[in-house]
């Protein structure tokens, strides 16, 4: 496969084909492919790989009771002042602070991934930061970059009372607006005054620079037709799919991240809200998507498009309204 091209107008893309969903799939087809290839001609390649998808064997999926100590691992103690330090600037995070989690190293091959396409000049750039005789200190450091420069994001009034916020990178995304109390001055010194007035804020908050998985449980008992020791476990990779495929491209098989243990079923749901649901459904299918899988030629498709630019327009409207004082 010739090697993925840096240049700024186009971007290559491994497509977990066999996993892809009907709606995603569509998706595809009408975006990235509609403006130079034959769909017909992608639709039956599609239907080829999820073929393929459905008759793979469940076992190399499986992390049980019997190997969770294989695939969910603790730093050597060496470590350990590291790891702490990790813990000490994630605790910063209002969510993270509240937010029960422990630092493991998670087998690659094991990580559920619902994510249907990996960026590979993406993969590229990251590959470029991994040193030839990388050491675990180096992998903590890539998967917890604290240090990651912003990601450009640029702004235009539009219209009247709307905005449009644009950017290539995407990872950058718009959470719901938030009321906080804000200065109503500057001062010279950009120094905020005295006075803080309540504020609606709209963020643009770019990805976040650490890798993450959430670990779920299911009794064996809902796989019958499946050996299972125990629990059936899963870990899915909510965070930091690029890096992870590059670590596994660079021949790594374990990478350090945070592992969040929901204890309840809304909480995980709460959790993996990002997904589509019939991606969330994938996690409890007898054989899941797994990040080995982008790697099995029977599974993905490569394409080659040009890069996009993802635009959000912000726009409100103000009105008064009197309510009787209680």
């Amino acid at each position: 496969m010739e090697s993925p091209s840096l240049s700024s107008d186009s971007v290559e893309l491994k497509l977990l084909f066999g996993y892809m969903p009907m709606s995603e799939a569509n998706g595809v087809f009408m975006g990235e492919l509609a403006m130079n290839l034959d769909i017909a001609q992608w639709r039956s390649r599609w239907l080829d790989k999820t073929t393929t998808a459905s008759a793979l064997s469940c076992q190399d999926s499986i992390v049980d009771d019997l190997n969770l100590q294989e695939t969910e691992m603790d730093f050597d103690p060496s470590l350990r002042d590291r790891i702490l330090a990790v813990r000490a600037k994630l605790d910063r995070l209002p969510y993270w602070k509240a937010t029960p989690y422990t630092i493991k190293l998670v087998e690659i091959d094991k990580l559920i991934a619902l994510q249907g396409s990996v960026n590979l000049n993406r993969v590229e750039r990251i590959r470029r930061r991994i040193p030839s005789n990388a050491s675990l200190g180096d992998l903590i450091d890539l998967c917890f970059d604290f240090n990651r420069p912003p990601t450009p994001v640029y702004c235009n009034l539009v219209a009247p009372n709307a905005y449009a916020f644009s950017t290539v990178d995407e990872d950058v995304r718009f959470p719901q607006p938030e009321i906080r109390l804000l200065p109503r001055h500057q001062t010279s010194e950009n120094l905020p005054s005295w006075e803080s007035l309540p504020s609606l804020v709209v963020q643009a908050v770019p990805g976040d620079p650490f890798v993450y998985v959430v670990k779920t449980h299911a009794p064996a008992g809902l796989f019958p037709s499946i050996p299972i020791t125990g629990t059936r476990h899963f870990f899915v990779l909510q965070n930091g799919f690029h890096r992870a495929y590059a670590l596994r491209e660079a021949g790594f098989t374990h990478i350090p991240c945070i592992v969040v243990e929901p204890v309840t079923g809304t909480e995980t749901g709460f959790l993996q809200t990002n997904w589509s649901p019939e991606r969330q459904q994938q996690i409890m299918l007898p054989r899941p998507p797994l990040m080995k899988d982008f790697f099995n030629p029977g599974l993905i498709e490569t394409v080659r498009t040009r890069t996009k630019e993802t635009v959000w327009k912000v726009s409100w409207n103000i009105e008064k309204l009197h309510f009787q004082a209680p």
